[in-house]
């Protein structure tokens, strides 16, 4: 029997019977098969659907339970007593095997009105791994890979109890490493400062307690050391010119030390002889000069013992010093050698 010609004789048996029918089964069945007598309203077609009322927009003053095709969000809404909701069946989710998926909008996990895919109100938990081939933000938007906004990321190790965190210090002006969450270690200031120990480094690293290096320290500028110095090996300054602690003022001493030109010592009994002994050694004054041991000396005649250097005074000018020496024979018999002699010269 046809569908139409079915819905005619329901018509019918309506408009004679109603006050029965109020309170009966309604079946629609192409078959001609009776209802089920769980249902108040069963409508079977092995080729045919029912369409409900489609509405562009949620209706006014609803009933609870009232249900209609919403054609604007292309999905079915329901009203549950207090407001219009989402019907869990439609086209928003797929199921592909034993996989689900939803394409139309935002889910919301305890949020009424996601604003993301995948918007959650509380703790979230997994077991296994998380990816992401985009940005991860916490507490804002990401600008990179990872972003932190106004929080600290920690490293914590089980075995030693131990927690190392790191994190921006508006206080400090800088980046901050932690032990502990409480014991600052490291710190970089904005602008390229370190800090080790030191919370506000002045400089561009500022260390609290000891330094030690395996290997050379190089620096290009000037070092100020404000405590003791210990070098246990040979100690290079001023281009290997030296330097001397001064107890007299603040300037340096420089020590130079030279060896004088070949002095031809050809000398009587008790005789002397003049000359002079000349050198630049990066004064800017005129230093002491110290007669040292003999360096080189050939002769033939006389003890080269009895021959003495005596200095008489030493005069600056132009960065040249000139030292007045004089050769003294104390022996009484004449000599002959040719001498030279090493010196030191110590000034500022």
């Amino acid at each position: 029997m046809k569908i139409k010609q079915l819905l005619k004789k329901i018509t019918l048996i309506t408009l004679i019977s109603v006050p029965n029918l109020l309170f009966a089964q309604l079946g629609i069945n192409s078959t001609g098969a009776a209802p089920a007598t769980n249902a108040m309203l069963d409508v079977s077609s092995p080729s045919k659907g029912v369409l409900i009322p489609r509405v562009a927009a949620d209706l006014a003053s609803p009933s609870e339970g009232l249900l209609y095709y919403n054609t604007t969000g292309h999905n079915f809404r329901y009203y549950d007593g207090t407001a219009w909701q989402n019907a869990l069946f439609g086209n928003q989710w797929n199921v592909n095997g034993n996989k689900i998926s939803y394409s139309l909008g935002n889910v919301g996990i305890g949020v009424g009105d996601p604003l993301y895919k995948l918007h959650v109100n509380g703790n979230f938990h997994t077991s296994g791994f998380i990816t992401t081939d985009g940005y991860i933000g916490i507490g804002g938007y990401p600008n990179y890979k990872l972003s932190v906004f106004d929080g600290s990321l920690a490293i914590t190790n089980s075995t030693d109890a131990k927690t190392w965190s790191f994190n921006y210090n508006s206080g400090n002006n800088g980046l901050q490493f932690n032990e502990d969450g409480t014991t600052s270690r490291l710190n970089i200031e904005n602008g390229g400062n370190v800090g080790i120990g030191i919370t506000n480094p002045a400089y561009k690293l500022d260390v609290a307690g000891t330094i030690h290096a395996s290997s050379s320290i190089i620096a290009d500028g000037n070092a100020t050391i404000n405590g003791n110095a210990t070098v246990d090996g040979s100690m290079t300054v001023n281009n290997g010119k030296g330097v001397a602690y001064n107890t007299l003022g603040a300037t340096n001493l420089k020590i130079y030390p030279f060896t004088t030109g070949t002095f031809g010592a050809v000398l009587g009994a008790h005789g002397s002889a003049e000359g002079n002994i000349i050198f630049n050694g990066g004064f800017t004054s005129a230093p002491r000069v110290f007669v040292g041991d003999i360096d080189y000396t050939a002769g033939i005649s006389g003890e080269l013992e009895r021959v003495i250097l005596i200095l008489r005074g030493c005069t600056y000018s132009a960065g040249t010093t000139t030292c007045l020496a004089k050769l003294v024979n104390t022996d009484n018999a004449s000599v002959n050698y040719d001498i030279r002699w090493n010196m030191l010269a110590v000034g500022y």
